[in-house]
């Protein structure tokens, strides 16, 4: 906020869509408003998802690629938001987004989604598991 004399000002920097209201200022006896609208610019997507299948207790990555660059990108796992974790691995550089999961288990198998403003891609992940060798499963000699 700055102040010329009589003269008020109020600048909002690096807004985003959910900053859009009506703005109220007050000084003094003087009341004045105005509504801050934000535009979203279109992101694209340049490179979707992949569906993946993946080794139990192996990790895999999922990725892709938006242009121009996103100022947020979310993850998910069906409809429940993917933060960065022990488990999740969250990497950001300029157009893509990558995600990596570590040791897959059967029960991360599903729909993973990447969003970015206006634009999402949706990809499978498929677990197998690994097998455990049986005594009978042993080549005899």
């Amino acid at each position: 906020m700055r102040q010329d004399g009589k003269t008020y000002s109020l600048t909002y920097t690096r807004v985003q869509v959910e900053d859009a209201a009506e703005i109220k200022f007050v000084a003094e006896k003087a009341e004045s408003r105005a509504q801050l609208t934000v535009k979203d610019y279109h992101i694209q997507i340049t490179r979707k998802m992949e569906d993946k299948t993946a080794l139990e207790r192996h990790s895999v990555i999922l990725s892709c690629d938006f242009r121009p660059s996103p100022k947020i990108v979310k993850w998910f796992k069906g409809h429940t938001p993917i933060e960065p974790s022990e488990k999740y691995k969250i990497k950001r550089e300029q157009h893509s987004a990558e995600l990596k999961i570590l040791k897959v288990k059967p029960e991360d198998a599903g729909v993973y989604k990447c969003r970015a403003g206006n634009a999402e891609t949706e990809a499978t992940l498929t677990v197998e598991g690994t097998r455990v060798l049986q005594q009978g499963d042993l080549p005899v000699a």
